[in-house]
C-alpha cells in the first residue's frame, strides 16, 4: 500500500469490519456508520465531511446525527472562526456505555417505578373488594413489575459504578503518543 493512502484504506477496513459486527446490525445503517466513522477519526469531522465520505445526504446525515446527539452519543462543537458545525465521539467505550446505562434509567426505569405506584393506588380500593380474578392477576403483575423495576435500577446503579471504576483505571493506563 502506498504510504499516502494508508490511513484512507485503515479507516475503510475498519468500517467494513465494524459494519459487520453485531454491534453495527442493531444499529440503523446510517447510524452505524456515522458513528463508526466519528470513532475512527482522531479529530472532528464537519457534516459537509461526513456527507462526503458517507455518500449520504445532508439531511439525513443532520437527521440522524440530531438523534445521536440526543442520545448522548455524538456531541457536536464549533471551531474558532467557523460557522460549520463539527462532530465527534467519546472514544471510550467505558464512558459510552455508562452514558447508556444512565439514560436507560432515567428515560425508561424511573418513570415507570414514579408512575406505575400511581396507577396502583388509583385501583387501590377496588383490588381489595374486587371479584374480577382477571384484574387481581394483572394488579399483581403490575406490584411485581415494580419490584423488578427496582431490582434492575440497582442493578444498574452498580454496574455503572463497577464500569466507571473500569474507565478510571483505563484511563490512568491509557497509551498516549
Amino acid at each position: 500500500m502506498a504510504e499516502g493512502n494508508i490511513s484512507k484504506d485503515f479507516e475503510e477496513d475498519f468500517l467494513e469490519v465494524m459494519l459487520h459486527s453485531s454491534i453495527a446490525k442493531e444499529m440503523d445503517g446510517v447510524v452505524a456508520e456515522l458513528f463508526i466513522r466519528l470513532f475512527i477519526e482522531p479529530d472532528t469531522l464537519s457534516m459537509d465531511e461526513l456527507v462526503k465520505k458517507t455518500g449520504y445526504s445532508l439531511s439525513a446525515i443532520s437527521t440522524k446525527l440530531k438523534s445521536m446527539e440526543e442520545y448522548g452519543i455524538v456531541q457536536r462543537m464549533k471551531k474558532p472562526g467557523s460557522k460549520k458545525l463539527y462532530f465527534y465521539i467519546d472514544k471510550n467505550m467505558g464512558r459510552l456505555a455508562i452514558k447508556k446505562m444512565r439514560r436507560y434509567l432515567q428515560k425508561e426505569v424511573q418513570p415507570l417505578k414514579r408512575n406505575l405506584p400511581v396507577l396502583l393506588e388509583k385501583y387501590n380500593v377496588d383490588i381489595k373488594k374486587s371479584k374480577d380474578e382477571r384484574f387481581k392477576k394483572q394488579y399483581v403483575l403490575v406490584q411485581n413489575y415494580i419490584t423488578q423495576l427496582k431490582y434492575t435500577e440497582d442493578s444498574v446503579l452498580k454496574m455503572i459504578g463497577y464500569m466507571e471504576n473500569i474507565v478510571k483505571k483505563s484511563e490512568g493506563h491509557s497509551h498516549k503518543k
